[in-house]
């Protein structure tokens, strides 16, 4: 044989057993955004300060898969100085408190595969003590339930949470915009 082709053949052959032993990726990098709303609780009626907590629920609508949707609910909290934070610092201003936030939330799809994530950001008062808070943050998703099991991603989360009074109860405005990989 040919030493040429005899090395040509050599190399289609091992180039061919680099791609037969490369692992095909089973999930890629997709785009994710997510916008809900719902109802929130909160023990910080009067103004945001270390140790207030929201809590909030409601449904929500997700595009991921690149523009395919999915219907489902969600679920957050802000744990507002949490331990997270080592001073602790509020930051008053005559338009209100901003404090340092943090802590878990989950998205369920109508299938009821769940997909976790952790946040941190800063919540602030809209204009004065007690007005609607504005939640800024990062989230990071650290898996799920189902198809989501080894979900991992990230991205930038905001949020808006009026408060409640006799006449209205609190109402929460969900945004996630980032990427995931499942």
């Amino acid at each position: 044989m040919n030493p040429l082709r005899m090395k040509l053949t050599m190399a289609v052959t091992l180039l061919g057993l680099v791609l037969a032993a490369t692992p095909v990726l089973a999930n890629h990098l997709l785009e994710f955004k997510v916008m809900g709303s719902g109802t929130a609780e909160t023990n910080c009626l009067a103004t945001l300060e270390p140790g207030c907590t929201v809590a909030s629920s409601g449904v929500a609508q997700g595009t991921f898969i690149s523009t395919d949707t999915a219907d489902g609910s969600f679920l957050f909290r802000i744990d507002a100085g949490s331990p997270a934070f080592a001073n602790n610092t509020t930051v008053n201003t005559p338009a209100g408190a901003c404090i340092p936030a943090s802590f878990i939330g989950s998205l369920t799809a109508v299938s009821g595969d769940t997909l976790n994530f952790t946040h941190t950001g800063l919540a602030c008062e809209e204009t004065k003590p007690g007005s609607p808070i504005h939640y800024t943050g990062t989230y990071r998703i650290y898996g799920g339930t189902g198809g989501f099991s080894t979900a991992a991603g990230e991205g930038s989360m905001t949020a808006t949470i009026t408060r409640w009074s006799p006449e209205q109860p609190s109402v929460v405005f969900l945004h996630l915009h980032g990427t995931i990989r499942y």
